[in-house]
């Protein structure tokens, strides 16, 4: 419990800071409405497929059909498929879905059952965060799906020559990042939110050691399979070399150069 006592108080003065300064420039749908609509006013009424443009440096949310909530604080594209499948283009999006949802990327695409969840873009990548459920997050081209624990992060690359996208292994999310994200968007009271932070830090401290257990398992895996191929690479060797001595052992013999 002593890590999230400093944790605690900073979710309580940063939060109080945070909300100030976003209920002063917030933006909802009810409010204001996204920067561009492709067809006009499809978000007012219910109309999809739906592509839209969030603004920069503004909160906006929507209720998709009672199924979920979607909130953005920066510049963000995406297109509303159907009621239950949303392709985010870029920016950053978080997901309070009340049942299964399909997030699509470039690169893949994320199932979000009954759950939290943040689907952002970097650059050339985009990550995927599963908050308080467990998530399946597909690569384009992959065969499984990474399953990410509350508390776990994993991103999606470009697509390489054999068809498969860029990825890494889920890593715990970053707990400070992932706090003033949260501060800027939360509808709770100071003391709920803490909570909320505090029970969250709680999930993700398990999961990190899940996650570190999992990566120096397979770290073991890779090395004993280096060491093993590597005494393979030997035993091939020492057969490849008793086979030469062999051969010159038999060209001699056959050209009477053995005396």
């Amino acid at each position: 419990m002593k890590y999230l006592r400093p944790l605690f108080a900073f979710v309580f003065f940063f939060s109080l800071e945070v909300r100030v300064k976003a209920h002063e420039s917030s933006l909802t749908f009810g409010e204001a409405a996204p920067v561009s609509q492709i067809p006009e006013d499809c978000l007012l009424n219910q109309e999809y497929p739906c592509s839209f443009l969030t603004a920069d440096h503004a909160r906006f949310s929507y209720f998709l059909s009672g199924k979920a909530k979607i909130v953005s604080l920066e510049e963000t594209s995406l297109s509303i498929i159907t009621e239950d499948q949303i392709k985010l283009m870029s920016g950053a999006l978080f997901i309070d879905a009340h049942r299964e949802l399909l997030i699509k990327t470039n690169y893949g695409f994320a199932k979000i059952p009954k759950g939290q969840a943040w689907v952002y873009a970097d650059r050339d990548r985009f990550y995927f965060e599963a908050v308080n459920r467990r998530i399946k997050v597909y690569g384009r081209g992959f065969e499984r799906p990474f399953i990410l624990d509350p508390g776990q992060v994993v991103w999606l690359g470009p697509v390489d020559q054999t068809f498969q996208a860029d990825s890494a292994l889920p890593t715990p999310i970053d707990l400070s990042d992932f706090t003033k994200r949260m501060a800027k968007i939360n509808d709770l009271s100071k003391e709920e939110f803490a909570l909320y932070i505090q029970d969250f830090a709680r999930n993700w401290k398990i999961t990190s050691q899940k996650t570190v257990a999992i990566h120096k398992n397979l770290l073991q895996r890779q090395i004993a399979s280096d060491q093993d191929l590597s005494k393979k690479r030997k035993r091939q060797r020492a057969l490849q070399m008793r086979e030469d001595r062999r051969l010159r052992k038999l060209f001699y013999q056959r050209n009477f150069l053995d005396h």
